[in-house]
């Protein structure tokens, strides 16, 4: 971590809204709610939508990736060399 605003320091910067809002559309474009997610993972909804508008914590990301649908490397691009993945190519743009 490098600060409040970023998930890393390196060429795979995201700001954190940006993330929060692509998990948040991705959830609508699927239908899936947060109760929905908080409730296969044994957690709350507020844990969930602090998890939203933040940042997964690194020891639930592969469960709320396989709950969502959404790649580890999308919901966490700082993360992404841990998966043996390339960020994806929105959260490189984004961080040029």
């Amino acid at each position: 971590m490098c600060g409040d605003e970023r998930l890393a320091c390196d060429e795979t910067f995201v700001p954190l809204k940006f993330l929060a809002m692509s998990i948040q559309q991705r959830l609508r474009e699927s239908g899936r709610k947060q109760a929905d997610i908080a409730r296969a993972l044994g957690v709350s909804e507020g844990t969930v939508s602090k998890w939203v508008a933040g940042a997964v914590p690194a020891d639930r990301l592969a469960d709320f990736a396989q709950v969502t649908g959404i790649p580890a490397a999308e919901l966490r691009p700082d993360l992404a060399e841990a998966f043996g993945v390339t960020p994806p190519a929105s959260a490189r743009q984004e961080a040029a």
